[in-house]
């Protein structure tokens, strides 16, 4: 369970994880830079970084027999986001993710920074959660 925003100045997540109905005790890491791409991931953190992979190194092409994930693939003004069948369509800013997606774009169109964006969703979905992390890109 996650919220993660994007801006168009900078992302930022949630760090809490839900593992079989508990919350992780552990941070968990959901927007990484490789290369010049900011990836963003979401839903079941195992497919997420499959996907990732597959987006970063071209490893094998993942299939999952129930896709639960979202990755985000962002570089420069423009995004793409992946899911299911991972046919990308294109986004672009302000754009959220994750169970406090809602609560998250909400507070942007109302002027918030990405940061204040997830602040907000922390603070009534009860699936996000922990430390904001926040990148400028």
């Amino acid at each position: 369970m996650t919220t993660i925003a994007w801006d168009g100045e900078s992302l930022a997540c949630d760090s809490m994880a839900i593992t079989g109905g508990v919350i992780d005790q552990y941070p968990t890491k959901k927007i990484f830079k490789k290369r010049d791409v900011y990836y963003l991931l979401a839903g079941d953190y195992a497919q997420s970084l499959a996907v990732m992979d597959w987006l970063v190194d071209g490893k094998e092409k993942p299939e999952f027999p129930k896709p639960d994930y979202e990755v985000i693939a962002i570089q420069g003004s423009g995004g793409k986001c992946y899911s299911g069948e991972l046919y990308p369509y294109s986004i672009k800013p302000p754009f959220a993710v994750g169970s406090g997606s809602e609560f998250a774009y909400g507070a942007m169109l109302s002027g918030k920074t990405a940061k204040e964006a997830v602040e907000t969703a922390i603070k009534l979905d009860p699936n996000s959660g922990g430390k904001v992390r926040t990148y400028k890109i």
